[in-house]
């Protein structure tokens, strides 16, 4: 497969602007034409704009590809492909800074929320969250993260949960923070809900609770607190020897 796919892409934006990508049958019928030796090539970047993977891509800065791997190999995409789809839409976005009016955002929010499109929605809650292509927006992120987690997508409930802690685009409530904190099984959410245990915030100090959490978590510190933790509690068992021995 031939990376000179991005370049002819790119040519042809420049030439017709990026909204010809939007009537997908012209573009096809065009990128083809563009490049006659390279129509594999083509078929793999136009089922990928079909699918939503490049406009899912423009909103995702985190680019986490497992997601769109799963996706394209559900598809009949083999490896290869789906990682140099993947790769080649990486190039072309990057090249293109993008920037969306508003306008355009909802259009594609509602897009996906009537599809029920988990990527698209899965990334534009993280460019409302982060003001990554749009103007940033708490309130709006909060809503779409909400709405994944109810669909039963939690990746977000340590976000929503720092939302509620402090008062972003919503009142400020800790019991919620507590809440999507506590519901939410995924590395971040183990990792903060260690640090309440921890520390005693919003629930009862407990190093064990504690212990049980930074187990579950793989973020750095997880590591730090759960070493310090432990030294702590072989202490305590130390210090009780003599009396059990008794």
């Amino acid at each position: 497969m031939d990376i000179k796919i991005v370049e002819i892409i790119l040519d042809l934006f420049k030439t017709h602007t990026e909204q010809i990508r939007f009537n997908i049958d012209s573009f096809e019928q065009q990128l083809n034409d563009a490049a006659p030796n390279l129509l594999n090539e083509c078929f793999i970047m136009i089922q990928g704009m079909k699918l939503g993977i490049y406009d899912t891509l423009i909103f995702d800065d985190l680019r986490d590809y497992s997601i769109y791997m799963d996706i394209l190999l559900e598809e009949n995409f083999t490896i290869e492909e789906s990682i140099f789809m993947l790769k080649c839409f990486e190039k072309i976005i990057d090249q293109m800074h993008y920037h969306f009016e508003v306008s355009e955002i909802e259009k594609l929010y509602h897009k996906a929320l009537d599809t029920n499109n988990i990527p698209i929605l899965t990334a534009l809650s993280n460019a409302y969250y982060k003001g990554f292509g749009v103007r940033q927006d708490f309130e709006k992120a909060l809503e779409i993260m909400t709405y994944l987690s109810n669909e039963g997508y939690h990746y977000f409930d340590a976000k929503i949960g720092y939302l509620y802690e402090h008062g972003y685009g919503t009142s400020q409530d800790k019991d919620m923070a507590l809440f999507y904190y506590s519901n939410g099984d995924t590395s971040e959410c183990h990792y903060i809900m260690g640090t309440l245990y921890m520390s005693g915030k919003y629930v009862e100090k407990d190093y064990n609770q504690a212990i049980r959490h930074f187990e579950q978590s793989s973020e750095p510190n997880s590591y730090y607190y759960l070493g310090v933790l432990l030294d702590i509690r072989n202490n305590m068992q130390m210090h009780l020897l003599p009396i059990i021995k008794v």
